[in-house]
């Protein structure tokens, strides 16, 4: 059997139509694949970590400065009152950070200390615990011996500023009195009180003494009958 051209030009037409139809169905089957590997092996972006929201320590080095200066003007003895008064509000500043640092880490030392309370204390020489009991103690004491280390830092420099502190106020108080008894005598003053009383006898003594010799005489006596009621 022979097949005509016409025969022969559909069978051409027909085998390209199936070859278009089949090749697009195949690329999709090979890419989706990818994709979908492509879309696992990718991991979510990671969310930004929040801010430190820690208290920033003090400036220990620039405190100790201030601290030093501070003990030198009192040594010295010669600052003004003003500048006294400068320096101490100076010195109010950084005790008010100290008192906030006092408070770092708290929380977490406060849990730590109750957790090691749950633990009991370390076994006696030549007794013995179970393995992890002694790990989980060593490990929460360092963490906790970490966390006091700038609490106990803030309360030794909380003390110093307090103190240098009190000394002001005393240096600020003796001038003031000193200034206020300048200003000449007072009856506030009880090393006044003694001279003052001792002024007061000899005037009632001589007073007295005057009204005796004045009644001494006969004509004397005689007047201050007739002046009786």
């Amino acid at each position: 059997m022979t097949i005509g051209r016409p025969n022969l030009r559909a069978l051409l037409a027909l085998a390209a139509l199936l070859a278009a139809l089949t090749a697009p169905a195949a690329l999709p089957a090979q890419t989706a694949p990818a994709d979908s590997a492509t879309a696992t092996a990718t991991p979510p972006p990671t969310p930004a970590a929040p801010a430190d929201a820690a208290t920033a320590l003090p400036d220990y080095d620039a405190w100790t400065r201030v601290a030093e200066r501070a003990e030198q003007a009192l040594e010295a003895g010669r600052a003004s009152v003003p500048a006294l008064e400068t320096l101490r509000s100076e010195l109010v500043d950084w005790r008010a950070q100290f008192a906030t640092a006092r408070g770092a880490n708290k929380v977490r030392i406060n849990t730590l200390q109750t957790q090691l309370a749950a633990l009991g204390p370390a076994p006696a020489e030549g007794q013995t615990e179970p393995a992890v009991i002694t790990e989980q103690r060593n490990s929460m004491t360092a963490e906790l011996e970490e966390l006091q280390a700038p609490v106990r830092a803030a309360e030794v420099a909380y003390a110093r500023a307090n103190a240098l502190i009190a000394e002001i106020d005393t240096i600020i108080r003796a001038r003031q009195t000193d200034a206020l008894l300048s200003l000449g005598p007072t009856p506030l003053n009880p090393a006044l009180w003694t001279p003052a009383f001792d002024d007061l006898s000899l005037t009632f003594r001589l007073a007295w003494s005057g009204i005796l010799a004045s009644a001494s005489t006969e004509t004397q006596r005689a007047e201050l009958r007739a002046n009786l009621p």
